[in-house]
């Protein structure tokens, strides 16, 4: 019988061999338990990020991030009982990529395999979404920003935040209106993606259906895009390579209904192609010249900054890449129809922070 050491609180070291055997057997042991992914989930005007058992709640114009990578294909749920409140089921009963338009799986039912009536409307029978990982830009209690590329989050996207109406007066975009926002600044020199600059996830709050979402890019006072330091964009494009992104981007399949394990996805090409980067400067524009975005009063990037700022009275949580500040104009942020902002005045201190982004993380 081996005899029971003196317990000790220190923790153990051990050689790399075996802390990758142990790394082994604790994905084994609990396997099963949960995905451990963190999660964007968009509300009617505010946002929960929930990071495995805890929830925090973010104001619906205080979440800004940075695309890493998208899903190359929408993927598809399918509840088997109608959403009633408070009888949420725990997951849907199929999921499946849609690698082309109309695509079921065989466990599918015949009828809900076209538009059924909910509503008084036509609609499918099953959801379509899109799976998006964002760094986000996180609020720390010394007046400052830091933006994590370790700990990113998952946003699957709805149909209606894919393709919906984008707000070009509010400079809010579906998902596709933001591609087309990138096609406007790409030339032949220069891929833009949004995994170049900021974008502000709002609620949109003129859809009756709730989790619908529009992204706002920052954007100079004359409509510019502000791009991040060259550095820092390198980093966000690494980060779409390694193997906790790749993972989080490969849905899980679940092809049978019942209670059948699920079905890794396949990988395919990524959403975005990573650019060659000029210069750190917006791209010049080529003929004919598309014209600049409308700049409304409440939604310039000055504003958008100060609205970041608005965060950081009631965060407490310190972290090793902070911004530290430069000067920014004070404006008014911006705020969607019916979200009222709670918090106080914003310091001189904590506006600089969130401009010093675009020079100082790298």
């Amino acid at each position: 019988m081996q005899e029971l050491a003196v317990f000790s609180s220190n923790v153990p070291s051990f050689s790399p061999d075996f802390l990758a055997r142990m790394k082994q057997a604790q994905a084994e042991d609990f396997a099963g338990l949960g995905s451990g992914l963190r999660f964007i989930r968009p509300r009617k005007a505010d946002f929960l990020l929930i990071d495995g058992g805890t929830q925090e709640v973010v104001g619906g114009s205080s979440l800004f991030g940075v695309l890493i990578a998208a899903a190359p294909y929408p993927h598809c749920v399918w509840y088997a009982k109608e959403y009633a409140p408070g009888q949420e089921p725990e997951g849907p009963d199929l999921i499946w990529i849609q690698h082309t338009p109309g695509e079921v799986p065989d466990a599918l039912p015949p009828q809900f395999r076209q538009k059924i009536m909910k509503n008084g409307k036509e609609r499918l029978a099953y959801q379509i979404r899109r799976r998006t990982v964002w760094a986000l830009l996180r609020p720390q209690g010394n007046g400052q920003f830091s933006f994590d590329l370790e700990k990113p989050y998952v946003l699957d996207l709805t149909s209606m935040s894919l393709f919906g109406k984008s707000r070009p007066e509010a400079n809010a975009y579906t998902y596709k209106g933001l591609r087309d926002v990138c096609l406007q600044f790409s030339n032949s020199a220069m891929t833009v993606s949004p995994s170049m600059f900021v974008s502000q996830i709002v609620p949109n709050l003129a859809e009756t259906v709730t989790g619908v979402v529009n992204f706002c890019p920052m954007r100079s006072q004359d409509g510019m895009l502000q791009f991040l330091d060259p550095n820092i964009i390198m980093k966000v494009f690494d980060a779409r390579e390694r193997d906790d992104v790749k993972d989080i981007l490969n849905v899980q399949e679940k092809l049978t209904l019942g209670d059948a394990p699920a079905k890794p996805a396949q990988p395919a090409p990524q959403a975005f192609s990573a650019p060659t980067y000029v210069n750190p400067q917006p791209p010049v524009q080529t003929a004919p010249q598309p014209a600049p975005a409308p700049k409304p009063a409440d939604n310039s990037a000055a504003s958008l900054l100060a609205q970041a700022q608005s965060v950081l009275q009631a965060a407490g949580v310190q972290s090793a890449n902070t911004i530290p500040p430069v000067q920014t104009p004070p404006q008014k942020p911006y705020t969607e129809p019916g979200i009222v902002e709670t918090e106080g005045p914003v310091s001189d201190s904590t506006r600089k922070a969130f401009s010093q982004l675009l020079h100082d993380i790298a």
